[in-house]
């Protein structure tokens, strides 16, 4: 990751007819997307800093990306950069999505791995790889500028009009990595009444938009004296006790392409004594694409060791809840 010497102060979007310079190519877009670029730095301009690409990452509205990705890679029709006395155009071609990068892969690459291959299996095992988009060689206009401030201008064609209320510094963000964060949490207790094969594992009732179920560790029946487990199906294979309550995960993506977990429990003989049992859960889960929160001034360890980050130290305070739990590996 290139940490870059600016950020972005704001980003709006607006309807034509437009308050500001418009490139001569400029047909048919009806609306601009301005993001504003400013130095870190207040005595710095941009005519001083040595940045290569622009790298960004499109976290979209309420945590859904895709649809503002489709936008501006389809309906782009003219891209400038703005300072209020000053413009430079720059062709919509070096826009793009780094989904087809091979020096931005992900899962680790094998000897005998066609380069294709490595980036459809990134591509479908995180779709999310398709919000970091780039803007290749765009430092080389933005050195033109002698002034602290710059605006990127996006014309864009059919952008919706629900859309434009919606943009806002968090929607854009520079700076962002890949990460796996997964971590354990127990699940919601169950109640299973023997009335269907298969149940939903949620990880928390209350903020289940928050929590992805990756997968289920362990199973136990919530008895008054105590847990007790239950057996995974064919985890002994044929040393295990086939009397013994047994269980068996499977997951699924619903319609709008959310991973769920279903949970299977398996008892040789029916309790007759009881109508339902109650089960506990121990699951492995993650935030998926809530950003990550680290409390200000502290240390952030990387389980793994990663080509993009080593350790990081937040400065600032973060802006969302301190009651997401992160663990970045």
């Amino acid at each position: 990751m290139v940490v870059e010497p600016f950020h972005i102060a704001d980003i709006s979007a607006t309807t034509a007819p437009f308050n500001f310079p418009t490139p001569n190519n400029l047909r048919r877009a009806e609306s601009a997307l301005q993001v504003t670029l400013k130095c870190n730095d207040p005595d710095t301009t941009f005519s001083q800093l040595t940045t290569e690409h622009f790298d960004f990452y499109v976290r979209g509205f309420e945590s859904s990306s895709r649809g503002l990705i489709d936008l501006l890679l389809l309906n782009t029709e003219a891209i400038t950069l703005w300072n209020g006395n000053q413009q430079e155009s720059i062709n919509t071609s070096r826009l793009r999505t780094r989904v087809s990068d091979s020096n931005f892969t992900w899962l680790p690459s094998y000897d005998g791995h066609l380069t294709g291959f490595d980036i459809l299996r990134d591509y479908f095992a995180f779709p999310d790889k398709a919000a970091y988009m780039r803007v290749d060689d765009l430092g080389d206009q933005l050195r033109a500028f002698n002034s602290n401030e710059v605006t990127l201008t996006l014309f864009i064609q059919h952008l919706p009009v629900e859309y434009l209320s919606l943009f806002s510094p968090e929607v854009i963000q520079l700076n962002t990595v890949p990460a796996l964060n997964l971590f354990r949490r127990r699940g919601e207790p169950l109640r299973y009444d023997f009335s269907k094969l298969s149940m939903p594992v949620i990880a928390d009732a209350q903020q289940q938009d928050h929590y992805t179920v990756v997968s289920v560790e362990s199973v136990n029946e919530v008895l008054s004296t105590g847990e007790v487990p239950l057996t995974p199906i064919y985890e002994s294979g044929y040393w295990s006790d086939s009397d013994a309550p047994q269980w068996q995960s499977s997951q699924y993506w619903d319609h709008k392409g959310r991973r769920r977990m279903n949970l299977s429990v398996s008892y040789a003989q029916m309790p007759m004594d009881q109508e339902s049992v109650v089960l506990s859960t121990q699951l492995m889960v993650c935030n998926g694409r809530t950003p990550c929160l680290i409390p200000t001034g502290t240390w952030l360890n990387v389980w793994q060791r990663s080509t993009y980050l080593a350790s990081l130290r937040l400065l600032k305070p973060p802006r969302h809840r301190n009651t997401l739990h992160w663990i970045i590996n």
